[in-house]
């Protein structure tokens, strides 16, 4: 049988940089028992973040999935406004130098 950990026991076993996804999944994380949440961390480090945030979901309530679905979908629309807005600023960009040269080359033209 397995022991559960709190997750004041887990933060220690974290390494630092990875402690602000522990933190945000913490009552998930809590419910894995030693060797299931050992298998999650080296997930992490190995760089198979799928295999992490899928053994993250699969622990998951119902609530909290749909909630996780929630803030994804506001996280992704918030980057695709960031993104169009940076787009239309670049293609603004691209117009006022087109414009420029044209100027530049009316002006030679004139001459």
């Amino acid at each position: 049988m397995e022991t559960k950990l709190s997750l004041e026991d887990l933060l220690p076993e974290i390494p630092e940089a990875l402690r602000p996804l522990a933190t945000q999944y913490g009552p998930t994380l809590i419910q894995m028992g030693q060797e299931e949440f050992t298998a999650w961390v080296k997930s992490l480090l190995d760089g198979d973040f799928e295999a992490a945030y899928r053994a993250i979901l699969e622990r998951m309530t119902d609530e909290a999935a749909v909630a996780e679905g929630e803030t994804l979908i506001a996280e992704w629309q918030a980057a695709n406004v960031t993104e169009a807005e940076r787009r239309a600023f670049f293609r603004q960009l691209g117009l006022d130098l087109l414009k420029a040269l044209l100027a530049i080359l009316a002006a030679a033209v004139a001459l």
